[in-house]
């Protein structure tokens, strides 16, 4: 705690040292993950604003656990945790490619519109089947929904644009702080307590979701009890 901080690598200097495969395999990774975050957050608002009209009431009973809260409570808690994984999985993704491509701006560019391009036609693929659902035929849900294709997926993909490092930050070593290198000593991959943090942290997930998916679950096997 009392010696002086050393100063860490560079972005520049980590991605040099991935091999092109190891590049690859992570972009892979977080463009799977902003994906999937983004879709699940769009999601949630769909089913938010479907399971408002009577005739969609099941979808509480089937995604949020409940029919007597209004389902854009539920979409206003649960989409944006979901959007902020997306943005920092995107904003990492588009980080890796300006590092990667640094020395040729319009390659960079071009790579980098067409991973944002990608990403939102995969999650507007997914989310415009809602629109053929008869509970969007009311005039705010369908404009509910329409929005969520043509004003959230694309406000969080510009904030990721907006937000990625310049390629003159991703040249500047890397600030670590105290307590990060405490982390790292106590609770990282190769710390003391790493094996205990991961167990608590399982144990803490399985209670949360025990919490909220086995009534669910319980429903579901008095309906289906052979299943």
């Amino acid at each position: 705690l009392e010696d002086e901080l050393e100063e860490g690598p560079t972005l520049a200097d980590l991605a040099g040292a991935c091999s092109p495969a190891t590049r690859v395999g992570l972009g892979a990774l977080r463009f799977s993950v902003a994906t999937m975050a983004s879709l699940i957050s769009a999601m949630y608002i769909g089913f938010g604003v479907l399971y408002d009209t009577e005739e969609n009431r099941w979808l509480g009973a089937m995604v949020f656990g409940a029919v007597d809260t209004p389902g854009s409570l539920f979409a206003a808690f649960q989409a944006p945790p979901f959007a902020l994984v997306a943005v920092v999985a995107l904003r990492d993704l588009l980080r890796q490619v300006a590092t990667t491509y640094a020395a040729t701006p319009c390659r960079k560019r071009a790579i980098q519109a067409t991973v944002v391009g990608l990403l939102w036609f995969m999650t507007a693929l997914l989310v415009a089947p809602l629109l053929a659902n008869p509970g969007a035929r009311h005039g705010l849900t369908m404009v509910a929904l329409l929005s969520v294709c043509f004003v959230w997926i694309p406000g969080l993909i510009a904030y990721a644009w907006a937000t990625v490092p310049s390629v003159t930050a991703a040249d500047r070593p890397m600030a670590r702080s105290r307590v990060a290198l405490l982390y790292d000593k106590y609770f990282g991959l190769n710390g003391k307590y790493f094996g205990l943090k991961v167990q608590a942290s399982q144990l803490l997930s399985v209670v949360l979701q025990a919490w909220t998916r086995l009534p669910l679950l319980g429903v579901f096997v008095s309906v289906h009890p052979r299943l």
